[in-house]
């Protein structure tokens, strides 16, 4: 059993407490993809800026519970959220002119013509909310046979050492009570640095007006979209027959992976869900691969 870390087990606690089911993967069907005329992709990102996570406080659940003890836990959770914003406003300073929503949206249509097996033809991102479990929303005013559903959300960890993102995608199709097809996309950096204090890691991802955000948010779209592609392209995703090493972050290798772009490599983690990860103990904007 793969145990999370603190970062990642919070941002797949939030999909779950949002109404999103935990990790499950539903391959795509040959037959299923076969029936497909043409699909319209919805892609929601309701967040315009990067949030932070907070850790949750647990003295109720470890006091045994009580009025008094949970109160003690909303004002442990108020005076993080409080810090946690204060932390972010100097790095959202820096990245205020990063239009997030804007670029995936961009990549997406690029990689949406990829996605041959459904036929898109339209593809497009919103800040509006959207419930992927939600059929009669999605298929509002769409004459397609298929509807494919993304909802994305990113974050840097309660620590601040690293950039979370999280895609969870659904695709549809007429009459059909479930979705053919249900991932979810990990994207993950390695941490900016061993830090002790919040305020260093903050700083960190704030410098050289923002440049190591930057470069995390437009490698994790482009990690997000190849994670999209390798379920539902038309190469699939076969694994290789090589183990990774360590990965940051997971703290864990894996026997195989599906692809790998530098020291960053994609795997299957159990439930299903696609992950890109470095073996990079510190996260740069030099080491990224070059593109």
């Amino acid at each position: 059993m793969i145990r999370f870390p603190l970062a990642l087990t919070f941002v797949l606690a939030s999909l779950f407490a949002a109404g999103c089911a935990p990790a499950v993967y539903v391959p795509l069907k040959a037959e299923d993809s076969g029936t497909i005329r043409n699909t319209r992709v919805h892609a929601a990102i309701v967040q315009d800026e990067v949030a932070a996570a907070v850790e949750r406080s647990n003295v109720a659940a470890a006091g045994g519970g009580g009025l008094l003890l949970a109160l003690v836990d909303v004002a442990v959770e108020s005076h993080r959220t409080s810090r946690a914003n204060k932390l972010m406003e100097p790095v959202r300073k820096e990245v205020g002119d990063f239009d997030f929503r804007a670029q995936f949206g961009a990549t997406l249509q690029k990689t949406a013509l990829e996605l041959s097996a459904l036929k898109v033809t339209q593809a497009a991102t919103t800040a509006k909310p959207l419930v992927i479990s939600d059929p009669a929303a999605l298929w509002k005013d769409v004459p397609e046979d298929a509807v494919l559903a993304l909802v994305t959300n990113y974050e840097l960890s309660a620590n601040f050492r690293s950039l979370t993102m999280v895609t969870v995608a659904a695709l549809w199709t007429r009459n059909q009570k479930e979705p053919i097809y249900r991932g979810r996309y990990l994207y993950h950096t390695p941490p900016i640095g061993a830090f002790k204090e919040l305020e260093e890691s903050s700083q960190a991802w704030a410098a050289n007006n923002g440049a190591a955000l930057r470069a995390a948010m437009t490698q994790g779209i482009a990690e997000t979209m190849k994670m999209l592609t390798l379920d539902l392209g038309t190469a699939g995703g076969t694994p290789t027959a090589s183990p990774t090493p360590k990965l940051s972050i997971l703290e864990l290798s894996f026997p195989a992976y599906l692809a790998k772009d530098g020291n960053r490599y994609i795997v299957r983690i159990d439930g299903g869900a696609l992950t890109s990860a470095s073996s990079d103990e510190r996260f740069t904007p030099d080491s990224m691969p070059s593109r």
